[in-house]
């Protein structure tokens, strides 16, 4: 009888420890899915920073071709002419 008893607190532990360890796996599949949801919304959020930027220097550049009324000098040109 003792055997028994035993032997139920034993499988009543190891139910246990599995319960445990599949919690424990879940949690942490659950932080690296928020991990990699933050990493994708922060390389978003910069890509739309660049595209902004991007859309600065062509209406930058766009504004001081109109005021010139040429394209500036390539850097091949450039290099060309100061060497």
């Amino acid at each position: 009888m003792k055997e028994n008893v035993d032997l139920i607190r034993e499988i009543n532990d190891l139910k246990r420890r599995k319960k445990q360890a599949v919690d424990e796996k879940r949690e942490n599949t659950l932080n690296k899915e928020r991990e990699a949801q933050k990493s994708l919304e922060n390389m978003e959020k910069e890509m739309e920073k660049n595209n902004e930027e991007i859309k600065k220097l062509k209406a930058m550049i766009e504004q001081q071709q109109k005021g010139n009324g040429a394209r500036p000098a390539s850097s091949i040109f450039l290099m060309k002419f100061f060497f």
